[in-house]
């Protein structure tokens, strides 16, 4: 994916330009669609967040545990 145009991080609103690296999300959670991008920066503090490890594809995702 290639931006032809700058576009701000949703998330701290640094400035991404064409040709810098940024992160594309698109989820799709209860309340509907996320699409949004990210500054290399806030793309590195989400996957902590999420603890999304380059090996994520592969994973997979256990069973949910209710009984807690």
């Amino acid at each position: 994916m290639t931006l032809r145009q700058p576009h701000d991080c949703t998330r701290c609103d640094a400035r991404i330009h064409p040709g810098e690296e940024f992160a594309a999300v698109d989820v799709l959670d209860p309340d509907g669609e996320i699409q949004t991008l990210l500054c290399p920066a806030c793309a590195t503090a989400l996957r902590e967040f999420l603890d999304v490890s380059d090996d994520a594809a592969d994973a997979v995702i256990p069973e949910r545990d209710d009984s807690v």
